[in-house]
């Protein structure tokens, strides 16, 4: 049974996000407190998040994200009003989208951006509105960071999906936020502060012993109030249909056996193949083995009284068959040239991996190829043949083995069982050929032609 060697080439880790939901927002009580205080002071600031605002809302604003507290400049109130626009209210210091710029029931990437002293207002990746928010100042006092809800002082609970709400303590580039919006984080890029993927329940399942929400991007998890946690709505939904990021590491390795995966899967040839393994952050592990297997062939030809290897770049050992397969001292090259009578095979093996060929049996006719007594045992009929040549048997001798060589003493047939009194060279090229038949007591040699 033949065994492979395996070149494991190359090994592609790629993360992909397993739980595709978000939460909807059912426009009345439903909201998420983190215990994030949110970038403080004027720093630099980005906030994302994918929202789906239901049909025929908004009717009021509708507070996609908040923190800090209700006076002037103090709050981050990132919001749609009732026009659709895409704003920021930070009391006197106000930024908004044209309106009707967020469609109805699509989801939609949205973004925030504090550079500076400038505000910038993204949707799906492009910039819809521009201007001075120079007198920002979030103090360390006021209310942690809220989703679906602004701070005391107002009422704008959202009225639809959000998902995938990240805040960030840079300015991040339209560059930037093209490149990310699209796929969940597995592995955490820097400067991201608080990550809530939203990804804790089972679309439209039954949620009620989910009590809070995770931040991936750290421990300022969020508090669930006002869901009902059950059917299509005020519940975990379907999320926004994120493309897979990815990370890719190397593994090399040589094996002789089929390749068993961390997952449980098993390949032995050739070739591309995929397994999944889940980790504690929401993510899966896609992993993609480049496979290439090498085989390592045990099979040998005889000719004359050599025995030859056909894998010639592989380690050798002949061994004896008729000794329990005690290796032949110093016998460790592709052929073998046995000195007497037996059977014989070969143990091949490249690295850690091996397989042995099976026994050949050689009688060895120190008369080479010339006739002698024995031929008078045999004769062969018809000759010349065109296709079948039968063999007979004169004194019923025991005939262990069959070979036929052409005129230069290459073995073009051999035989060690299922021997038979006739014999199909009709494959065989024209001219002279010499058939061994080998018994117990020496081979016969007998000169045959094929036309």
């Amino acid at each position: 049974m033949k065994k492979t060697l395996l070149f494991l080439s190359l090994l592609f880790i790629i993360q992909i996000g397993i739980s595709q939901v978000g939460m909807h927002f059912d426009g009345t009580n439903d909201y998420i407190q983190t215990s994030y205080r949110g970038v403080t002071a004027g720093n630099d600031r980005t906030f994302e998040a994918w929202i789906l605002i239901d049909t025929g809302a908004p009717t009021s604003n509708l507070c996609i994200l908040d923190y800090g507290a209700n006076n002037a400049y103090s709050r981050n109130t990132f919001m749609v009003n009732g026009s659709r626009r895409l704003a920021f209210f930070s009391g006197n210091a106000n930024l908004s989208a044209p309106a009707n710029a967020i469609p109805v029931n699509t989801w939609t990437h949205v973004a925030f951006v504090l550079s500076s002293g400038t505000g910038y207002l993204y949707i799906n990746g492009v910039q819809v509105g521009t201007g001075s928010l120079a007198g920002v100042y979030s103090p360390l006092v006021g209310e942690n960071v809220k989703i679906g809800q602004r701070v005391a002082g107002g009422n704008l609970p959202f009225n639809g999906n959000i998902d995938e709400v990240r805040i960030w303590d840079v300015a991040r580039t339209a560059a930037q936020i093209t490149a990310d919006m699209n796929a969940e984080f597995c592995s955490l890029p820097a400067n991201l502060t608080a990550y809530y993927r939203l990804n804790e329940g089972s679309a439209s399942g039954t949620n009620t012993a989910i009590t809070s929400v995770t931040d991936d991007a750290g421990t300022n998890n969020g508090v669930i109030n006002g869901f009902a946690l059950t059917g299509t709505s005020s519940n975990y939904v379907t999320g926004a249909n994120l493309t897979p990021g990815f990370s890719k590491f190397t593994y090399k390795d040589s094996l002789c056996n089929p390749y068993t995966t961390t997952g449980g899967k098993t390949f032995s040839t050739t070739g591309v193949y995929y397994d999944t393994l889940s980790n504690s952050v929401s993510c899966d592990s896609l992993i993609v083995y480049d496979l290439f297997f090498t085989s390592v062939n045990d099979s040998i030809y005889q000719s004359g009284n050599d025995l030859i290897s056909y894998d010639t770049w592989a380690n050798h050992q002949w061994i004896d068959c008729n000794n329990g397969n005690a290796p032949i001292t110093g016998e460790n090259s592709d052929d073998f040239t046995p000195t007497n009578t037996g059977s014989y095979a070969v143990i091949v093996s490249k690295g850690s991996c091996s397989d042995t060929s099976d026994c050949i049996s050689v009688v060895i006719n120190h008369a080479g190829i010339n006739e002698n007594s024995i031929n008078s045992y045999f004769e062969l009929y018809p000759n010349p043949t065109s296709s079948v040549i039968t063999i007979k048997n004169i004194e019923n001798k025991n005939i262990i083995g069959l070979s036929i060589l052409d005129v230069t003493g290459k073995t073009v047939l051999n035989r060690t069982n299922n021997i038979t009194s006739k014999v199909n060279v009709e494959l065989l090229e024209n001219g002279v050929y010499f058939m061994k038949v080998m018994t117990e007591e020496g081979a016969a040699t007998i000169k045959f032609i094929k036309n």
